[in-house]
């Protein structure tokens, strides 16, 4: 596993579609093999004015990693979110086209925010 893999996202409100802008978002990656340690591989913090954003991370060995995303506006907290990712095995020089998908995978994050 020697390319970065790009992991990008969409902040959208799931009632209107609209994407969100001016949140803060907090990315952090578990490693499946390294849970019961709970120590997490890395943390992303991210402004991201539009709802968009992107990060290239590096995976060091095929697995199950656990992704978690956590969205914040200046004024509350809009949304935890939580995923698993695969990342299969690929021989140094082999391109297997079932697997593309972890090279590049959009998640959406709708989020649902509330006035109190």
């Amino acid at each position: 596993m020697s390319a970065s893999t790009d992991l990008t996202f969409n902040i959208v409100d799931l009632k209107s579609g609209a994407s969100y802008s001016d949140v803060f978002v907090r990315v952090t990656i578990l490693d499946g093999q390294q849970q019961q340690k709970q120590v997490p591989l890395k943390f992303y913090n991210i402004t991201a004015p539009n709802g968009h954003f992107s990060i290239k991370h590096k995976f060091v060995h095929d697995g199950i990693y656990q992704i978690i995303v956590k969205v914040n506006s200046k004024d509350s907290a809009l949304t935890l979110a939580s995923f698993k990712m695969i990342v299969p095995f690929q021989p140094f020089g082999v391109i297997n086209i079932n697997h593309i998908f972890p090279l590049l995978i959009p998640a959406v994050l709708a989020a649902i925010h509330t006035n109190f």
